[in-house]
């Protein structure tokens, strides 16, 4: 049977001006076939460059960001979605297969030259089913895309790409490590795990109830002479920190996976890995219980379930007497954000301008609906919709830079 992951982020695909979509992206899980299946879907596409003849647009030429769009069109049987590498922490950008171990990232928002890096991963193997544009009701433009992904490609991923990830992931914890260790040279005494799991809980709950209030009470004014609230120490022992930060700098933690299970395994002493364990287990109960709480007083509020999921989803356990794991299971994390079907804002003057643009230059499936393509997905047989005719990997992006032999 398959699972889903309803992951959207509603994205800006560029910082000032040029294309923006609102983004949803669904995950399913084949066991059987040790397979994901990743639908991408664009809705509300929209450009702010409203440039008419005699503005930068003459003799009705197509604008930048329509060029831009085209091309992305043109290549859509190369591009991969959700399969960010090189690392890059919340970046939205495609992937554009140049050949089995040779891509670039591409920009979705702007056009512009890029830099082609060569890979371990075998991206031959990653199944591209292109799309093609549709309308959910009138100006309000959207495409689908679906990448399948062999289980054996994601491991791939993850072996490549777990030195970046670690170091995005863990930074400002390391930072916060060093500074224990610092404290500790200076004679500070360790917090333990008995004064941190109380502590950590309490200003979890506290900062829960934040979105909740209402916006003047949320930022109370303090005395002048009251310091904030003081970080949170690291309650691990010495040898633990040390340990986690000699991998972390060795580049030797792995992210690794079993079925739709994310892990990771950190080398810990046999205290720390107790008391790590047992803190989680209060720190879910709490969160859960509040959540819970929030929900029933609140129903409109994100946060509280979103943090449910996110806990229900992840389990901390003794993978031996010296080792914790932490492992999330990513078909677990649905019902964080809507299904692709839900509804969305009215589409404004840009997306209607941009559809106008688009069925006159590109063409629109106007039979294609949303409802449709979930169910195809569902279903595990989304038609493809390639390019016709094709063209090379590229072809209109702007100037790629091979890497060097």
């Amino acid at each position: 049977m398959k699972s889903r992951l309803a992951l959207t982020v509603i994205a800006l695909l560029l910082a000032c001006g040029c294309l923006n979509g609102d983004k949803t992206l669904s995950i399913t899980y084949d066991a059987a076939k040790d397979q994901f299946s990743l639908l991408v879907v664009y809705q509300r596409i929209r450009s702010n460059d409203n440039s008419s003849p005699g503005q930068g647009n003459q003799a009705n030429q197509p604008t930048p960001d329509l060029r831009h769009l085209s091309a992305l069109y043109a290549n859509r049987d190369h591009l991969i979605f959700g399969v960010g590498f090189p690392f890059k922490l919340f970046s939205d950008s495609a992937v554009l297969r140049l050949s089995s171990h040779t891509a670039c990232s591409v920009d979705l928002g702007n056009g512009g030259d890029a830099t082609a890096f060569q890979t371990t991963v075998p991206l031959d193997q990653i199944h591209i089913v292109p799309g093609e544009f549709f309308l959910r009701g009138p100006g309000n433009l959207c495409y689908a895309h679906e990448i399948i992904l062999p289980g054996s490609v994601l491991d791939a991923v993850l072996a490549e790409q777990s030195p970046q990830f670690n170091d995005a992931l863990f930074g400002d914890l390391a930072k916060k490590m060093r500074e224990e260790l610092d404290l500790r040279r200076q004679g500070l005494p360790r917090v333990g795990w008995d004064q941190f799991t109380p502590e950590s809980i309490t200003r979890t709950l506290d900062g829960m109830d934040q979105p909740a209030q209402p916006q003047a009470a949320q930022q109370p004014q303090q005395e002048a002479n009251q310091p904030p609230e003081p970080d949170l120490r690291i309650p691990l022992e010495t040898d633990s920190i040390r340990d986690f930060l000699a991998a972390l700098d060795a580049h030797t933690l792995k992210i690794e996976r079993k079925g739709s299970r994310i892990y990771e395994r950190f080398d810990l002493t046999p205290s720390d890995v107790d008391g790590a364990v047992a803190f989680y287990a209060f720190f879910r109960q709490a969160v859960q219980t509040k959540a819970a709480e929030l929900a029933k007083d609140h129903p409109n509020l994100a946060e509280p379930l979103r943090d449910v999921n996110f806990l229900t989803a992840t389990n901390v356990y003794p993978a031996g007497p010296r080792t914790l794991e932490i492992s999330t299971d990513i078909i677990q994390l649905q019902g964080v954000s809507p299904r692709p079907t839900d509804a969305l804002d009215a589409p404004d003057a840009d997306c209607q301008r941009t559809a106008r643009e688009v069925e006159k230059s590109l063409g629109i499936n106007k039979t294609l609906t949303i409802e449709q393509i979930q169910r195809d997905f569902d279903a595990g047989k989304l038609a493809a919709h390639p390019p016709q005719p094709p063209v090379w990997p590229g072809s209109g992006l702007g100037i790629i830079q091979m890497p060097q032999p």
